[in-house]
């Protein structure tokens, strides 16, 4: 934690409120194709990405700089998660900043840990959420700091409904309630460029495939996630088909009953496919 004469702890340690975390999110897609053999898995992607904002840059304290930024989309109708990522140079101890967004838009819900980063302790005002801002402010212990590396810290969890028309939305990292600032072990202020987010609005979500396996009995099992990290939700399962074909050419049979989904991820498992070499696979999202 920053020592009292830090200015980043005599500006917020008073104002924030609340600390907590919480459970998320979305997700669902169109047409992704996969096909498994006996010894690997192999993966197209499709559709639509996240959209990056514009940058803004804090003044110049030293030769090296770190990055701040959001990403993450949007789905109407659901609950959505956006992602505040670090780009750590090492040496960070703690940092503040505000998120603020379109409240006729979005509503806010939570700020919970992205990463688990031990030792890490976070605090959130939502005071004047309902008006579009939310402060964050995250510490390490004392004499301790963040290793270097890319650093999903924190989730904002919006809502939004279904009625929503609009195609993005921006999300921003400004200065109030809590101002925007990156400190060391020693208080010392680390220069910092923040990276907003038009977030993309969308019904669609791109998928990744997460891995695939042979289980000892001879089943095939497929694992299939949202590309931009959202938590696909249980209730997805009633809307999503599986099918496949033995060939590359091959017209697409329906998997029947092949479909799950377990802890935020798309299950498929094939009981049939036991001794082929490949066979392929598509997930189709019923319209």
């Amino acid at each position: 934690m920053p020592s009292e004469n830090c200015p980043l702890f005599n500006q917020l340690v008073g104002k924030l409120a609340s600390a907590g975390s919480h459970l998320a999110s979305v997700g669902h897609s169109l047409g992704l194709i996969v096909a498994i053999g006996l010894t690997q898995t192999a993966a197209a992607q499709t559709l639509t990405g996240p959209v990056t904002g514009d940058d803004q840059v804090m003044p110049r304290a030293a030769a090296v700089e770190r990055t701040l930024r959001l990403t993450g989309a949007l789905v109407p109708g659901q609950r959505n998660d956006l992602t505040v990522e670090l780009e750590s140079a090492g040496g960070e101890n703690g940092l503040g900043f505000t998120l603020a967004f379109d409240p006729a838009v979005m509503t806010f819900e939570s700020v919970r840990f992205g990463d688990d980063i031990p030792g890490l302790s976070l605090l959130e005002n939502s005071t004047q959420a309902a008006t579009g801002r939310v402060g964050v402010l995250l510490t390490m212990p004392t004499g301790q700091s963040l290793p270097a590396g890319t650093k999903k810290l924190v989730k904002l969890r919006v809502s939004l409904a279904a009625t929503v028309s609009a195609t993005q939305s921006a999300v921003q990292l400004v200065d109030g309630p809590t101002t925007r600032q990156l400190v060391d072990a020693n208080a010392t202020v680390l220069p910092t460029v923040y990276q907003n987010l038009d977030a993309p609005i969308s019904s669609e979500r791109r998928l990744r495939a997460g891995g695939g396996k042979r289980n000892p009995d001879g089943t095939v099992e497929l694992n299939v996630g949202a590309d931009d990290g959202q938590e696909i939700p249980d209730a997805e399962k009633g809307k999503i088909e599986a099918f496949y074909r033995d060939t590359a050419n091959g017209p697409w049979l329906p998997l029947l009953d092949g479909v799950t989904v377990v802890a935020g991820q798309i299950k498929i498992l094939d009981p049939a496919n036991i001794s082929r070499a490949m066979r392929f696979y598509q997930i189709r999202r019923r319209p």
